[in-house]
């Protein structure tokens, strides 16, 4: 939520995405004013990020759970030369 702020309060249009069980981070991004709050359980949203950008993909991409698959998505919805943050870390244990 930190950083979606810290981008909205810079000037960003900010995405945030979940999974079912976030739903109180997702309502709480609503209610903080986040332009886009999707549940990608409910949402093609390579589809619609090439809508919103034209299919050029977004400019930066500030990735905090650390989860393989979220690493994955951020690097195929990011524009060619734009920006990947990997803020959150994953473990291993294995």
């Amino acid at each position: 939520m930190l950083v979606s702020q810290v981008a909205k309060v810079k000037g960003a249009k900010v995405i945030i995405c979940g999974i079912s069980g976030d739903e109180k981070r997702l309502a709480l991004a609503k209610d903080l004013g986040i332009d886009f709050v999707i549940n990608l359980q409910e949402v093609d949203i390579s589809r619609f990020m090439r809508e919103i950008t034209q299919g050029y993909g977004v400019d930066a991409v500030f990735e905090c759970s650390g989860a393989p698959a979220a690493v994955h998505l951020g690097l195929e919805l990011i524009r060619k030369r734009g920006r990947y943050i990997q803020a959150g870390n994953s473990s291993s244990n294995s």
